[in-house]
């Protein structure tokens, strides 16, 4: 069928050509310009009609319902009213678990070397609430005071310190801090055996500078502050006993909170769950911490958290603020949502910025698959140790495959300020 708004005699033109032998001849060639003109001509004229129909009374409530409902929850009152809830609320049941719990009431057969076992990490969630309560306290305080003062006080001005000072004052507390941990490193070793992990991560480190994009660029400081945090962690960890017992009593907290997950399987899949170890056990866990994570992240308790620890990171290596929290975000959440921190910077990051989120990404697992893995019987506490000395580590040796050679677009002030959507 032919196109009625096509005019085969408008679309020709002559044009002229030679045959086999050279004598010019006038032929007719089609003009796809005006072609492509009329189809889109064609295509702007068509119109989709709106189907007819009457008003669904019941659909009319609904939407009106639903609007007056948004705007109800909206109202500044309403946000007070949830604040006003929770502070009278809290006390009271905080007043009421310090009462049963009774956590201060210190057994008398106690004594210097088992008070750490049977009364600090042990059996004690009245403790545990005081202190985590505390410390919520002080930093909700912390913020408070800084937000209305902060602008009033200059601390740099009050230290007046010289440019000389502030840039060689770090390099001062890293040689302290590497040569305590040196001269720990010679008390602690009792077998020269072990000396091998050492000559191991030198080896690596060296072969990471030889192949590093930019060797005249490699950022010492991040370097050694990186490899010296895992450092202080391990010793920390494995050879302090506050440190040990610390890190296990966490591990045990968050498998008995993900085991709580076991009571929603047995009401869904019966008392038999547990013989479908993989679908019935391990991923019901997945989805429970997931859904915690992201509560909490809706909330904005996740990136309060990391925004502290981040930096920390960034006074201490020296890294960017963008790379620090996507490092630090890793540890918790996964490499798909932690860059959502950062996200309005991903498009103005430098390449060695992309790449050490990458690095971080790799580097250690996300909430969700360290719960599967917790759910699979390993043991927590060598979780949570791993994912936290990965964060460093991974800064670490990006900023040494790949320096930066380019100022960042980013600061402290504008990431606080990124209004991020819940994962």
């Amino acid at each position: 069928m032919e196109n009625p708004n096509f005019n085969s005699d408008s679309n020709r033109e002559l044009e002229t050509m030679f045959d086999i032998n050279g004598n010019p001849v006038a032929v007719k060639t089609i003009n796809y310009e005006i072609e492509k003109e009329n189809e889109k001509n064609i295509d702007a004229e068509i119109e989709h009609e709106d189907l007819f129909s009457e008003e669904n009374a019941f659909g009319l409530m609904i939407i009106k319902t639903r609007t007056s409902l948004y705007e109800f929850l909206t109202k500044p009152i309403i946000k007070y009213i949830i604040y006003g809830t929770i502070l009278i609320l809290y006390p009271v049941y905080f007043g009421f678990s310090i009462k049963l719990q009774k956590p201060f009431a210190i057994p008398r057969d106690l004594n210097s070397s088992t008070i750490i076992d049977d009364y600090i990490f042990s059996n004690n969630p009245g403790l545990a609430l005081f202190i985590l309560s505390i410390v919520v306290c002080l930093f909700f305080g912390w913020e408070i005071l800084k937000k209305k003062f902060s602008h009033q006080i200059d601390f740099k001005s009050k230290l007046n310190l010289s440019p000389r000072i502030e840039k060689i004052s770090p390099w001062i507390v890293i040689g302290l801090v590497t040569l305590l941990s040196i001269s720990y490193l010679i008390y602690d070793l009792k077998d020269y055996r072990n000396l091998i992990s050492l000559l191991g991560l030198s080896v690596f480190i060296m072969i990471c500078i030889f192949i590093s994009e930019h060797p005249s660029r490699i950022n010492i400081r991040a370097l050694i502050v990186g490899i010296l945090i895992q450092y202080i962690l391990g010793v920390f960890i494995l050879r302090l006993e506050f440190g040990y017992r610390m890190f296990q009593f966490l591990g045990s907290q968050v498998s008995t909170f993900l085991d709580y997950t076991d009571n929603g399987s047995r009401l869904v899949f019966g008392e038999h769950f547990a013989d479908h170890f993989f679908a019935f056990k391990a991923m019901p866990v997945v989805i429970f911490f997931s859904a915690i994570v992201n509560i909490l992240y809706y909330f904005g308790a996740i990136q309060f958290i990391l925004l502290k620890i981040a930096w920390m990171m960034n006074f201490f290596m020296g890294t960017s603020p963008t790379e620090s929290v996507n490092s630090v975000a890793n540890v918790f959440l996964g490499p798909s949502e932690a860059p959502l921190l950062i996200k309005p910077f991903l498009s103005k990051m430098t390449e060695s910025e992309l790449f050490a989120v990458m690095c971080a990404a790799f580097s250690t697992v996300s909430g969700s698959v360290l719960a599967a893995y917790i759910g699979f019987g390993v043991a927590p506490d060598h979780l949570i140790t791993a994912g936290l000395m990965s964060a460093p580590a991974s800064l670490a040796i990006a900023k040494t495959l790949f320096p930066e050679t380019k100022k960042t677009h980013a600061d402290w002030e504008a990431i606080r300020n990124v209004k991020t959507k819940y994962v």
